[in-house]
């Protein structure tokens, strides 16, 4: 999960900087950030799910 969580802020941080250097609107980086964050709990999830049939 660490790795994960290490993954999405640096993706987090990549678009801030987008951001910053206009490459990239607010309103897209609000749509990019929103689906990160689903596609996290997704996974979050599904690790969460087989750990718990491992058990």
């Amino acid at each position: 999960m660490q790795e994960i969580d290490s993954s999405i802020k640096w993706l987090k941080d990549d678009i801030i900087e987008d951001i910053e250097c206009e490459r990239i609107s607010l309103k897209e980086a609000k749509k990019v950030l929103k689906c990160l964050e689903r596609a996290y709990d997704e996974v979050k999830w599904a690790i969460e799910d087989y750990l718990e049939e491992d058990e």
